[in-house]
């Protein structure tokens, strides 16, 4: 690598740790002594020849252009070596191209792989002798770095695409964590990968033991469809080791992220039940977040604030023009206005619930009242009172009244719950709902 402000060419080597590598610094391989000299772009040649591009200028930063016709090209080899003439892999057989690679030097490899791509697309590829070759490679190849190179070589010469792409979900199983990982982003390279693949990433989610292969997972899901990716996401929140891997935790939360504010419940529960603590910090946050950003949308969007005020619940018979409405700021908080359909009949809030056995389990509520009216709050367990209560400027402490009601007696059965904004009086009954939310711990 060039250090520019060193005005060296350095050498760094990379050391494996988790998913990737940490670099280490090795020798100084070519002081240039010259403060004019800026290097960069470091490419190997056919003669095995390092190839450096220097800017040289005296602005290392490019800020002024003192030198505009300096540049210059470097070329580093042993001394008494020479370069490569008369170079023509153009001319070479599709047996031949398949044999370079296996070359030392992997520039041959590259151009090589190119040509086959190439004379794939043109029709001119003797496909079956061309991919027979090359899974015979990708099962011989002494090494990862030369498997590698006959699966890249059979994906762009189309032995792993479109159709073909049966040869990819058996390469999900090899016994190379590399060639499985590279597996995983190829199937995702093409189109969104199938049903079969979805479920083979969600057993390799849970199992594989690579974190390298966790990793490419984790990438991978940000090009699948958010609803297929809550399986593997649980799979892989599952790895408590992974939470100190530079690279996998932090892809996982890119994966969720955007998931989070359009389904709530979800994303808690997989955080909760995750082994990763910073899933645990950020899925709240993420939640708190999307409340606050209500203030800024929509009132239209109804269904949306209601997800994020009161994940799980609905609104009386879906009647969200006949009962319900958001409002940006109540008190100066954004919330779910609602209001009786008659002097008899309350509006509500409703949902399943499946009490968990082992665990305390409440709703808990923020809710508010006219500034010159009251209402009457009911919570009901399938179809029974469990608590009533007036909401008024005597009950609502600066405007607001928490209230958490234990659920706890149901515990391990399926129930519905409802909470009521009842008619009192009907005179101004509007209930302004801030949060509810189920706890259980």
């Amino acid at each position: 690598m060039c250090n520019i402000h060193q005005h060296e060419v350095l050498t760094d080597y990379m050391v494996p740790k988790g998913s990737g590598y940490i670099g280490k610094h090795g020798e100084d391989f070519l002081p240039t002594n010259d403060p004019a000299w800026v290097g960069f772009s470091v490419e190997i040649g056919p003669e095995g020849a390092v190839y450096i591009l220097d800017w040289h200028d005296q602005d290392i930063c490019g800020n002024a252009i003192r030198f505009p016709n300096s540049g210059r090209v470097y070329r580093i080899l042993p001394k008494g070596k020479k370069g490569v003439t008369g170079l023509d892999l153009r001319a070479l057989s599709d047996e031949k191209l398949v044999e370079v690679q296996m070359h030392a030097n992997d520039w041959y490899v590259r151009h090589a792989r190119t040509i086959l791509h190439e004379r794939a697309v043109k029709g001119t590829l003797k496909k079956e002798t061309v991919h027979k070759a090359l899974f015979d490679m990708l099962d011989k190849a002494p090494n990862t770095g030369k498997k590698l190179r006959a699966l890249w070589a059979l994906f762009v010469t189309g032995a792993m695409t479109e159709n073909s792409s049966a040869a990819l979900m058996k390469t999900l199983k090899h016994e190379d964590e590399m060639i499985r990982s590279w597996s995983i982003q190829l199937l995702c390279d093409q189109k969104n990968p199938s049903d079969q693949a979805i479920a083979e990433f969600t057993r390799m989610a849970r199992e594989d033991k690579s974190p390298k292969v966790r990793l490419y997972l984790s990438s991978a899901l940000q090009r699948m469809p958010v609803e297929k990716r809550w399986a593997i996401l649980e799979g892989l929140a599952s790895h408590a080791e992974d939470e100190k891997d530079h690279n996998i935790a932090k892809l996982i939360w890119t994966a969720l992220e955007a998931m989070v504010p359009g389904n709530p419940e979800k994303a808690l529960a997989l955080a909760v039940n995750s082994k990763l603590p910073s899933l645990q910090q950020y899925v709240p946050r993420r939640l708190l977040a999307s409340a606050n950003s209500i203030k800024h949308a929509s009132e239209a969007n109804f269904k949306s604030a209601l997800n994020l005020i009161a994940p799980g619940f609905k609104l009386r018979n879906n009647d969200y023009k006949e009962a319900g409405k958001f409002m940006k700021s109540f008190r100066n908080r954004a919330v779910i206005s609602t209001h009786p359909l008659n002097k008899t009949t309350p509006s509500y809030l409703v949902r399943k619930l499946t009490v968990p056995k082992d665990k305390k389990t409440s709703v808990k509520m923020e809710v508010s009242h006219h500034p010159h009216c009251d209402w009457q709050l009911n919570v009901k367990v399938d179809g029974k009172t469990i608590n009533s209560e007036i909401v008024s400027a005597n009950t609502a402490k600066e405007g607001w009244l928490s209230k958490e009601i234990d659920l706890s007696e149901f515990a391990g059965k399926t129930i519905e719950l409802k909470l009521e904004n009842f008619p009192n009086s009907w005179h101004g009954e509007h209930g302004f709902w801030s949060s509810v939310k189920i706890i259980s711990k």
